[in-house]
């Protein structure tokens, strides 16, 4: 992970009034509040890997860090 997503991930479940505009962006806001946000980054396992995660009650969301939209092989 580079280190500006690693900054990214830790940056978004502090403080909480930023992670709560995160949720509001992706249309979470009405039915989550920050603290019951779980923030896991650079999870890896046999089918790939993901970069940033949010768990909510209602959601789970998969933020990915890309240079371009080429998937390479």
């Amino acid at each position: 992970m580079s280190p500006r997503t690693a900054a990214i991930g830790w940056t978004v479940g502090r403080p909480p009034a930023l992670l709560s505009s995160v949720l509001e962006r992706l249309g979470l806001g009405g039915s989550t509040i920050a603290e019951d946000v779980a923030v896991d980054l650079e999870t890896a396992d046999d089918a790939g890997r993901t970069y940033i995660e949010l768990f909510t009650p209602t959601a789970h969301v998969i933020i990915e860090a890309k240079q371009s939209w080429i998937v390479q092989e």
